[in-house]
Order: structure tokens, then C-alpha cells, then sequence
């Protein structure tokens, strides 16, 4: 039996005025130093930077919270023979994981969130399913270079998902990582 849960939306909805906020301040400072508004403010060099940076980012994480918030994938699908988790970047390039690649499932705390981390057997078949180049490179040096995150291939939380607590996340992958195993 299938378990899908939604991605939520609920942080893109609180960060969007935000960003938009960020940027309609940094465009009227631009503005206004350009001289385009009857009020003219002398900026220096380096703040016009700050500025620009300040729009130029807010303006794409205005674009990248609309394009989540348009998303229409689930968040989690995991099935008897593996699961697909599209609440990171990562998630959503790796695709789907099969239970019988899994080496180790385990829980862990971190900056006042639970995660589950998930090592695989093979992780080179799955860096190869991703796409962006830059993306594969830093999971490769993460899950290569790093003591503390050796061959772990993704972390998976509890908060991007709608309507799900992190002990449900654990039960579920424990129980169908060991129906797997029975069945073997």
C-alpha cells in the first residue's frame, strides 16, 4: 500500500510578503538614487551594491516560492518497493529509492529538527541520476569528504511535509524498510 504525503506550504506563504517587502524597498532605494523619483537620495557606491544584490536575490526567491508554491508533486510517495521524497532539491533529483538499496535508516537531531538519514548501498547510481551537475558535485564531496555525513545520501524531514509529525515519518520508513526485509 502506497503512503503519499503533500508538500506544505505553509513557510512559502509566510516568507513570500517578506521577500516582496525586501524588494520593493530595495528597488525604491535604486530608484531613488538614479534620480527616477522627485525625491533624489545620495547612496554610495557600495550601498547601490547592497541594493542591487538585495533585489536581485529577493527577486529570485520571490521566483522560486511561487514556483513551490505551484508545485503540484507530493511531498512523499512510498510504496512496498521504495519512496520518492520531493521536499528538498536533492530529493526531487535522486528520485526514487528502492528499500533493498537502503544500507542504514537513522534518526537524528540537529538544530532543533528531527531528520531521518539515509545511506544506500551504492550512492554512485544515484548521484548519476542527477542532473545538475553542480548538485551531484556537492553531494558527492558531502557524502565523500565529510566524517560526520560519510555515505549518507539524503536527509529526510517531517517539515515539509503537510500534515505529518516525525514519528508518523519514522514508523512509516521503519515498517516498510522491515516488510521489505520479510519479504526477502
Amino acid at each position: 500500500m502506497a503512503v503519499r504525503a503533500e508538500l506544505s506550504k505553509n513557510k512559502s506563504y509566510a516568507m513570500l510578503p517578506g521577500f516582496v517587502v525586501v524588494a520593493l524597498i530595495s528597488l525604491f532605494l535604486l530608484l531613488s538614487a538614479c534620480g527616477i523619483f522627485p525625491m533624489k537620495m545620495r547612496i554610495e557606491p557600495a550601498a547601490l551594491i547592497i541594493f542591487s544584490l538585495l533585489l536581485l536575490s529577493s527577486g529570485y526567491f520571490i521566483y522560486l516560492t511561487i514556483r513551490k508554491l505551484n508545485n503540484k508533486q507530493a511531498g512523499l510517495i512510498a510504496d512496498d518497493e521504495g519512496f520518492i521524497y520531493n521536499g528538498t532539491a536533492l530529493g526531487s533529483a535522486i528520485g526514487y529509492i528502492k528499500w533493498q538499496d537502503i544500507k542504514t535508516l537513522n534518526a537524528v537531531e540537529g538544530l532543533g529538527n528531527s531528520y531521518l538519514t539515509v545511506e544506500v548501498y551504492n550512492p554512485d547510481c544515484y548521484l548519476n541520476k542527477i542532473k545538475s551537475n553542480f548538485l551531484r558535485n556537492q553531494t558527492k564531496k558531502r557524502i565523500q569528504g565529510s566524517e560526520k555525513h560519510r555515505g549518507i545520501l539524503l536527509t529526510i524531514s517531517a517539515n515539509g511535509l503537510q500534515d505529518f509529525e516525525f514519528s508518523e515519518l519514522e514508523r512509516l520508513f521503519i515498517n516498510k524498510l522491515a516488510d521489505f526485509h520479510k519479504e526477502e
